[in-house]
This record gives structure tokens, C-alpha cells and sequence, in this order.
């Protein structure tokens, strides 16, 4: 049996794309892999848990109130002894890493002192050159062609370089159900991801409040957390359509889930991307999308066909609500659009593409 130490700095119940990602990567490898997850503390759930026949150490602490440099002390600190700690006792193979994380250098560098083989899992634009090299890993994974990008113009092998494709668990289909005509005359919007200026939910959340004083039936549900919730806390307090904004927080993705599938447009307004998770689960329960132009998105969005491509700016968010609203019968197309279009590779693509890593790290 290989053991692999995977690394995910966030975890169910943790919501998102990454926990997402490495909750459903673990629990559906082969039975021959012993899967060790060491991932961020969370106040409802024990240190040590055994899930889904995989090992979880929630031990490193999320001190999201710290200036940088004591986070990279204290989470990097703690990642660095765990690391140790379940590398010798647990004798690991192999260990499968997130690339962008105060976590990740620790991670690596106690991995090196082991021999134990590195894979980084390069899931967006933020992974820095310097760690796509560090600890001379065995194979990069990589979402997209821009991660592939920035990966070879650190020095990293284009061989090396393994292509994981974005996919949707299984259970999203259970979400998704074809648009009717309806008499109800509510428009609903709705945000899900980490509460940041990167994924624009301030200039959504601006745009909106402009928009719903003309459009008293419209709504906007806000999915998630990070540093702009109390700044949207006191906002959605402050502003005369704060009764029809509601800030949920983080949820159990069952529950985002849900949340895409009942409204009538998904809106990110990201200034980057590679390949947005949740547009993908928003045409899969046939939820239409509004985003900008970064990454994949131009690549998975039909502009006017799965949902409307826009700028990045408050009038841009204005007027393509505006459209939609205006123009239950395109939504409703649009709904169909999307749920008819193809949702990307399945899960045993992508494992295929992770045993390859693993392969290559057991033959080194």
C-alpha cells in the first residue's frame, strides 16, 4: 500500500474549490493508497479523525487576523513538525502538495529532509517560482494553460507537468433540474466564494444595491468568507436593500449547492482565475453565469448562450442584470444551455491524471 501525505490547507467543513477538490480527490483514490490529509484547524471537528477511510490532522492554525509574517511563524511553524511527525511514524510515500500556502514551504523542505518525493498541485495563478522548484519535486499538477506558463518560466520541466482536470462530484447532478416558466416574478443573484477584492464581491455587492432600488423583487445571496465580511456586514446594515441581502458565510457545499441551483444568475467578477470551480457547478445544476473575462472562463462560457461575459466594473454588473431581468425567456434559455452543455471531464479522468503523479513519485 502507498501511504501519501496530502497536503490542503483547507478541508470539509471548510467550503470552496480546494476543499472540494481534496475531500472528493481522497475519497475517491484506490483502496491501494493509505491517504494521510493534514489541513487547517476547525473549532467543529476533532484534531484526529479517521474520514471516508482516510486520516485527518486538523492541526494547523488559520490566524486569518495576523500580519503575514506570524502567520508564516505560526501555521508555517506547526505544518513543518506535523509534516515531521506523520512523515516518520506513518512512513510516507509520497507527499502530495498545495502550492500556495504560508503551509507549503515547511511542508516541502521537512519532506526533503525525509526523501520523501514532492508533487505540487498548482491549483491557481498565485504559485510563486521560487516553491515550484523547492525540494526538487517529481511532478507538478496543473489546472490550466497559464499554471503550465508559470511553471516552465520558473525552470520546472515541461515533462513534469501533469494536467488535472477541473471536475464536479458526482452528487452536483443531484441538484439540477430543468427551467419551467413560472409566475413568480422574484430575480435572484447569488456569490459564492472567499469574501475578497480578488473575486469582486464588493464591486457586485455596489452594483446591486444600485440595481435593487429600481428592482424591488431582486435579491443577492452571498456565499462565503475572508477578509471583506465585516466591511459587507456593516454595508448590508447600512444600505436601504440590506433586507433583501443576506451573508450566509461559509457552508457546507451541499448547501452552495442549493444555493447556485435556486437562483437565477451566479455572478464573479474575478480580476483572476484559472478555472473557476463553481461556474462549472453552476451550469451543471443549470444556473446561468455572469463573470469576467480571466482564465477559463472565456474557454467554458457561451457569452449570451450559458450566461454574459462582462468587464470588471459596477456598470458592467448593472447592465447585464439588467438583461437578465428584463428577459425571463433568454434566462430561462440560457438555464437550458447550460445544463445541455458538456461539464467537463469526470472524476476518473482526473484520477487517472493524479495516479500518473503518483507513479512517477514511487518510481524516483
Amino acid at each position: 500500500m502507498t501511504r501519501v501525505l496530502l497536503f490542503a490547507p483547507l478541508y470539509p467543513p471548510y467550503s470552496g474549490g480546494s476543499p472540494t477538490f481534496f475531500s472528493e480527490l481522497a475519497n475517491t483514490l484506490p483502496d491501494e493508497y493509505d491517504v494521510h490529509i493534514l489541513t487547517a484547524y476547525h473549532q467543529d471537528r476533532p484534531l484526529f479523525a479517521k474520514e471516508n477511510g482516510s486520516h485527518v490532522y486538523r492541526i494547523i492554525p488559520m490566524k486569518l487576523d495576523l500580519p503575514a509574517p506570524a502567520r508564516m511563524i505560526l501555521e508555517g511553524g506547526v505544518a513543518f513538525v506535523a509534516a515531521m511527525l506523520i512523515g516518520l511514524f506513518r512512513r510516507i510515500d509520497i507527499a502530495h502538495i498545495h502550492s500556495t500556502s504560508f503551509s507549503t514551504p515547511p511542508i516541502a523542505i521537512s519532506m526533503m529532509l525525509l526523501s520523501v518525493p514532492v508533487i505540487y498541485d498548482c491549483q491557481d495563478l498565485a504559485v510563486r517560482s521560487w516553491i515550484a522548484t523547492l525540494g526538487n519535486p517529481v511532478a507538478h499538477f496543473s489546472v490550466g494553460k497559464r499554471v503550465d506558463e508559470i511553471l516552465v518560466d520558473a525552470g520546472v520541466d515541461e515533462d513534469s507537468i501533469i494536467r488535472t482536470p477541473i471536475t464536479n462530484p458526482t452528487y452536483v447532478s443531484e441538484y439540477a433540474s430543468r427551467p419551467v416558466d413560472s409566475a413568480d416574478d422574484s430575480f435572484s443573484v447569488v456569490f459564492v466564494g472567499a469574501l475578497r477584492e480578488l473575486k469582486g464581491v464588493d464591486i457586485l455587492f455596489n452594483g446591486f444595491c444600485e440595481f435593487a432600488v429600481e428592482h424591488p423583487d431582486a435579491t443577492l445571496t452571498l456565499v462565503g468568507d475572508g477578509p471583506l465580511r465585516e466591511q459587507l456586514d456593516d454595508s448590508i446594515r447600512n444600505t436601504e436593500v440590506g433586507s433583501r441581502i443576506e451573508l450566509l458565510g461559509n457552508v457546507p457545499h451541499r448547501k452552495a449547492l442549493s444555493e447556485i441551483a435556486s437562483a437565477d444568475v451566479l455572478a464573479l467578477l474575478s480580476k483572476r482565475e484559472t478555472g473557476p470551480r463553481v461556474v462549472f457547478e453552476a451550469f451543471a445544476v443549470g444556473t446561468p453565469v455572469v463573470a469576467t473575462r480571466v482564465g477559463a472562463v472565456p474557454d467554458v462560457l457561451d457569452d449570451e448562450e450559458t450566461g454574459l461575459l462582462i468587464e470588471r466594473s459596477r456598470e458592467s454588473i448593472i447592465e447585464a442584470l439588467a438583461t437578465l431581468y428584463e428577459d425571463p425567456q433568454q434566462r430561462q434559455k440560457m438555464a437550458e444551455n447550460a445544463l445541455d452543455a458538456k461539464h467537463g471531464p469526470t472524476e476518473s479522468e482526473l484520477i487517472n491524471a493524479v495516479e500518473r503523479g503518483y507513479s512517477r513519485a514511487e518510481s524516483v
